[in-house]
Parts: C-alpha cells; sequence; structure tokens
C-alpha cells in the first residue's frame, strides 16, 4: 500500500503542490467563502462522477412522491379558484383588479318628477294640434302659428282622425293621413279634441272604445310625447235646446267617458269647458255667434287656459 501512494504522489505532486498552495493562499487572504460555492459544485461533480450518477435528473421525484406533489398543486389551484370565486360572489372587487381611486358607490339616479304649472308660448314648440273645427279656430285665431304645428280640419271624428289625409306633404303636391305624419315627425305634446260631430254616430262606448284605441296607436308612434285629451267644448243652453242631437248632455257623458283614458303619466285630461262656459253650466253666449264656435276675439280664453294647465317635466 506503501508502494502505491509512494507512486501516486509521484505522479501527481504536482497537483498536489497546487492543491497544498492554493490551500495556503485562502488562508493567508481569508477568501474561503468566494470559492466556497465552487467547491462544493465540483464535490457534487466528482461524486456523481465516480457513482456513475451523471447525467441523471437530479430534481426527478420517485412516482409515489411524484403522483403526490402533484396532487398537492391542484388542491392548491383549487383553493385559489375557490378564492377568486368568492370575491366575485361577495361583490369585493380584488385588489389587483381594482381601478385606483374607483368607488363602490352606486351611481347617482335622478328621480322625474311631472307637476302641473305655467308656461309661455314657446311651451307649444314642440306641441302638436289634432282636432276639428273648433281646432281650426285655434289655428286661424290663437297666434300659435311659430309656434305649434297642426293637423285639423272641419268635420273630423275620432272615427277617422288617423286615416284622415289632411296633412300636408313636404315637397309633394299632395296630402297624407296623420298616421303617416305621425310616423315621420315626433312631437314633445299632442293635444287632441274631437267629438262635436260624432254625437249622433253610436254610442258613448264606443266612441271611448274607438278614442282609446286612437291613443294607443298615436303612443306606438310617439312614444315620448305628453298626450292632451281636451275636454269636448259645450254649445249654449239655447243651442243644447234646439232639439238635435247636439246636446250638451250628450257632451258630457262623452267627456265622462273619454276622462278615463287619463293615466297621470303620459296621458292627461284638459276640461277647457273651464275657460269657456258660465253658470249655466254651457258655453257663454258672448262668446259665440253660433253657439258652437268661438268668436275670435275669445280664442284667447282658449289658450291662456292651456298655458296655465300645462305638464312640466321636473328632474332632482
Amino acid at each position: 500500500m506503501r508502494q502505491g501512494l509512494k507512486h501516486f504522489f509521484i505522479h501527481n505532486q504536482l497537483i498536489l503542490w497546487l492543491v497544498v498552495g492554493g490551500l495556503g493562499f485562502l488562508t493567508l487572504t481569508n477568501n474561503w467563502e468566494l470559492y466556497h460555492k465552487p467547491a462544493v459544485e465540483l464535490g457534487a461533480f466528482w461524486k456523481e462522477l465516480i457513482s456513475g450518477e451523471f447525467g441523471r435528473n437530479t430534481s426527478e421525484v420517485p412516482d409515489g412522491q411524484k403522483d403526490n406533489r402533484e396532487e398537492v398543486a391542484a388542491e392548491q389551484d383549487k383553493g385559489k379558484a375557490a378564492d377568486a370565486d368568492r370575491g366575485d360572489a361577495d361583490g369585493t372587487p380584488d385588489e389587483e383588479n381594482q381601478v385606483p381611486g374607483e368607488e363602490a358607490e352606486a351611481a347617482p339616479t335622478h328621480k322625474t318628477e311631472l307637476v302641473w304649472g305655467n308656461v309661455e308660448d314657446d311651451y307649444f314648440d314642440d306641441a302638436l294640434f289634432i282636432g276639428d273645427s273648433r281646432v281650426v279656430g285655434l289655428q286661424d285665431y290663437g297666434k300659435m302659428e311659430e309656434h305649434a304645428t297642426f293637423y285639423a280640419s272641419t268635420g273630423l271624428t275620432i272615427f277617422r282622425l288617423l286615416s284622415a289625409k289632411i296633412v300636408p306633404s313636404e315637397g309633394q303636391y299632395k296630402e297624407i293621413s296623420v298616421e303617416e305624419a305621425l310616423g315621420q315627425r315626433q312631437f314633445g305634446k299632442i293635444y287632441l279634441m274631437v267629438g262635436i260631430n260624432e254625437l249622433d254616430v253610436g254610442t258613448v262606448e264606443r266612441f271611448r272604445e274607438t278614442y282609446g284605441e286612437t291613443i294607443a296607436r298615436i303612443r306606438e308612434l310617439q312614444p315620448d310625447a305628453i298626450i292632451y285629451i281636451q275636454s269636448i267644448m259645450k254649445v249654449t243652453e239655447k243651442r243644447s235646446a234646439k232639439g238635435d242631437y247636439i246636446t250638451n248632455q250628450g257632451i258630457t257623458d262623452r267627456n265622462d267617458a273619454i276622462k278615463t283614458l287619463e293615466d297621470g303619466e303620459k296621458i292627461f285630461y284638459l276640461d277647457v269647458n273651464e275657460a269657456v262656459c258660465d253658470e249655466s253650466g254651457g258655453m257663454n253666449p258672448d262668446y259665440t255667434t253660433d253657439g258652437v264656435h268661438l268668436k275670435v276675439k275669445y280664442i284667447p280664453l282658449w289658450k291662456d287656459y292651456l298655458k296655465s294647465h300645462a305638464i312640466i317635466v321636473k328632474q332632482d
């Protein structure tokens, strides 16, 4: 054995002297920490080389342990997913995803309120008046031509209000129906007055039913418009007592019927008789020549009533 060691030292003396010199150098300079890691890695390399395990994946885990590690990782992933779901379910935003400065307060809501009030002529800038000869009088003498639009015709009834071709067609030498015109332009308010010509046609129930169907169709065509049902204007007591179909009782019955169509949201009833009738309950004789239509100078009474009975939309 001694011969073997002597032989080893003779053939490797250069290496040994280098090792001894290096050890002495590291001791004198106190630089052991600088070469500690490389030395450990070199030692591990020689160990693997000698044992024949060089080239194997040292991070490989035995099959049993590997399966267990995969299960642990899967459980960890499930835990993360569950935490995320809980964060979504309780409505609490994740800190990582929350926008800086974002507050949890709900967006402010605006409450819309409809109130009765007094208005000026410009209130009628987006208003449409539909009706019979009484409305024609308002159109001609109400001084509203700069503001309101009129689809009015003598003899118009609720039964043909939508189908009546009384609206001039822009750019054409013909007139179109009210229904077609309503589909071409939107209004903010629509005022209706018909009924004097229907007093001898059908029953009160049929009149109300047709009126309701007409309003429903107008609402389809004008979903944002406020609809005003104006009462049928009464006649003088003298005209009512003439003995034909035009009576104040017949007008009252129909007014009571169409008043029930008011919903307080989009449809409102206006009793314009408050502005033109006297103590007798009929139209003031001084306001009319024929007992049915207002004189020109009294038409402003009607207009003023509309201005003092207007729905105003307010938002808080």
